[in-house]
């Protein structure tokens, strides 16, 4: 680290005012997926796999440790009913406090909110789903019901 405080390095990093650059970054990065992945040199499968819809295990979609049903494929979290984003193509992961990045192929968008105070929601926050919103309602993109869902969960 060694007094270095710009470039990918800042993006590890924990400290005040450090949540803009982030939250821009993880846009970025799933804004490549979103449209194609071109600069990730990703194949098409790859994007396909991506997008497809989780498929459950044996023992469904539950999760014992969030108590609820999360579907992950790839790695990633995909929208389900108890924690929708997106469009049904989505991909993304939440993070602590209410942060959430994901990327949207069909609407060809990476989205990216951070935090700098923890909220009180797992899923849901309502600074993030407001500003979802606004995203949304920005490409003309309104049919997204999931924006205007209840919070599934609450913090404990």
């Amino acid at each position: 680290m060694g007094g270095e405080h710009h470039g990918p390095r800042l993006l590890g990093d924990q400290g005040p005012g450090c949540d803009g650059p982030r939250a821009r970054a993880i846009a970025n990065a799933y804004g490549v997926f979103a449209t194609g992945g071109a600069e990730l040199h990703l194949r098409p499968e790859t994007l396909q796999a991506l997008s497809a819809p989780a498929i459950p295990s044996t023992h469904g979609f539950y999760d014992e440790c969030l108590k609820g049903d999360v579907r992950f494929s790839l790695g990633f979290m995909k929208p389900s009913p108890e924690w929708p984003f997106g469009s049904e193509s989505s991909f993304g992961s939440p993070g602590s406090g209410g942060s959430l990045g994901f990327a949207d192929p069909e609407a060809g968008i990476g989205y990216g909110y951070v935090t700098s105070q923890m909220g009180t929601t797992l899923t849901g926050d309502p600074r993030d789903v407001a500003l979802r919103h606004a995203v949304y309602a920005s490409i003309g993109r309104t049919e997204y019901p999931d924006l205007e869902r209840p919070l599934a969960y609450s913090a404990v």
